[in-house]
């Protein structure tokens, strides 16, 4: 765990396996109130999960593109795959695919000859929206409130939804890579936790009091380690 002195410069990195007992707890409440954004390890999603998940991420987008443009998400449906997202007014370098509970007309669109990719992608979410739960029972009792008091607003009604970004690689010389886009320009999120699974290679970058400070990506903790965005403040991330 990261030193929770107030002269720390770099994100803090939390091992919540005891999330309740105080050494945690007080970690959170420094890192919601100093930074609005730390990294968790400890958070008891299973390896299977995660690896399974960048497995089945993987081989959908390096199909080519007009077979991805089959679940093309609509003005009517904001599910499926996308690769014209703008931020900032500036298009982004990247692709993505979008999955939300099914409301209405909104249903999740899925590649029809990937049949492992709709359990790796439910799965995955199912198990951040338990994480996200236990971190919002941390946050609430840091803020001496029950620790069921936040949660109860995001039951039934909450409008949680997860994303795969895929981001191509860089390709030719430095110049040709200058005029590249950034993959996600500098943003800050909506809904109150954004948890974040990396990969192996670093490219996030999130902004404190001015100074942007890229997120080296967390190997050989308990699990996978993950970036975990606290909405305490309204913070940027690129």
């Amino acid at each position: 765990m990261n030193d929770n002195s107030d002269t720390t410069t770099s994100v803090p990195v939390i091992d919540i396996e005891e999330i309740e007992g105080e050494e945690a707890l007080r970690a959170i409440d420094f890192a919601c109130r100093e930074w609005g954004f730390f990294q968790v390890v400890g958070h008891g999603i299973g390896e299977r999960v995660t690896s399974t998940l960048f497995e089945e991420a993987h081989t959908f987008f390096a199909q080519p593109t007009d077979v991805k443009r089959q679940i093309l998400r609509t003005e009517d449906n904001p599910w499926g795959f996308y690769d014209q997202e703008l931020t900032k007014n500036t298009l982004d370098w990247k692709e993505v695919f979008d999955f939300g509970p099914a409301d209405g007309q909104h249903r999740p669109r899925w590649p029809a000859d990937r049949p492992g990719f709709e359990p790796a992608v439910r799965a995955f979410y199912d198990a951040c929206e338990a994480l996200a739960h236990r971190l919002l029972a941390a946050i609430s009792t840091n803020l001496g409130m029950p620790a069921d008091h936040l949660g109860r607003d995001f039951g039934d009604r909450h409008t949680s939804f997860l994303r795969l970004n895929y981001y191509p690689s860089l390709a030719g010389s430095a110049a040709q890579a200058a005029d590249k886009p950034f993959g996600v320009n500098q943003h800050s999120d909506a809904g109150a936790l954004t948890l974040l699974l990396q990969d192996s290679q670093p490219g996030l970058e999130v902004c404190r009091e001015g100074v942007w400070h890229l997120i080296e990506p967390v190997d050989g903790a308990l699990n996978r380690a993950f970036s975990v965005f606290v909405m305490t403040r309204c913070n940027a991330a690129r």
